[in-house]
């Protein structure tokens, strides 16, 4: 009668009412790829302004970019990626109050959990320390 998609879909879609009527801090889930799994989920804080977006790349089942967003649920305040899928953060963008452009690229090269390059952006161009 209906699809097994239709019907997460729906409860998904009550259970984000519902938190929202609640105050409570929700979360949704979507299904981009049409592969039947989760591959993209938005985090809501309580006063309904997005939190961050969690995006599985790849397909392979695991988060592989975050983006996290100023308290207007709007403004781009930073983005996160694991470029090697190894389950582990690798570069960090950090954005202007604009919410657009990067102001600064962290990268950790060697997988050790640790920044190695940073790249501060000034207007056209870009310094490395």
């Amino acid at each position: 009668m209906f699809s097994r998609n239709f019907l997460i879909g729906i409860g998904i879609l009550f259970i984000v009412i519902i938190g929202f009527a609640f105050g409570a801090r929700t979360e949704t889930w979507v299904d981009t790829n049409a592969d039947g799994r989760p591959d993209l989920w938005r985090w809501y804080r309580a006063d309904r302004t997005l939190e961050r977006t969690e995006i599985d790349a790849n397909a392979d089942g695991n988060v592989d970019v975050w983006h996290w967003y100023r308290t207007d649920g709007k403004t781009l305040e930073s983005t996160w990626v694991d470029a090697n899928a190894d389950g582990k953060v690798d570069v960090w963008h950090w954005y202007r109050t604009d919410g657009k452009t990067v102001e600064r690229t962290e990268v950790d090269t060697n997988a050790d959990e640790k920044v190695d390059i940073w790249h501060w952006y000034r207007t056209d161009e870009k310094t490395e320390k």
